[in-house]
């Protein structure tokens, strides 16, 4: 399993922005947030995990662990539909190759 690499956190700025300007952790989460808005889950939940775990990163560096858990799980939960989706279209698919009935 991977863990989301917590290296040079201490370098970034505060969670939260000032006044004048949301902070890196309200950009980055409204950005990937518009992004899972654009991903149709049904049709493509590979894209869809990916984007939850982007989400998951993000909450992992500010520190939001509970936050973290919940977003890598749905990714994972995304991610296996994706995986097994290609796994059956590989399979079943009109277009796959007919398994060949060998006479020896």
């Amino acid at each position: 399993m991977e863990l989301a690499s917590t290296e040079g956190i201490h370098k970034m700025p505060g969670r939260r922005g000032g006044s004048q300007e949301p902070s890196w952790f309200d950009q980055a989460l409204a950005a990937f947030q518009e992004a899972l808005e654009l991903v149709d889950r049904e049709k493509d939940p590979g894209l869809y995990g990916m984007v939850l775990h982007e989400i998951a990163d993000v909450h992992t560096a500010a520190g939001d662990l509970q936050a973290a858990a919940t977003s890598y799980r749905d990714a994972a939960k995304y991610k296996r539909r994706s995986a097994t989706r290609a796994t059956w279209r590989q399979r079943w698919s009109p277009s796959a190759p007919a398994l060949s009935t060998r006479t020896s």
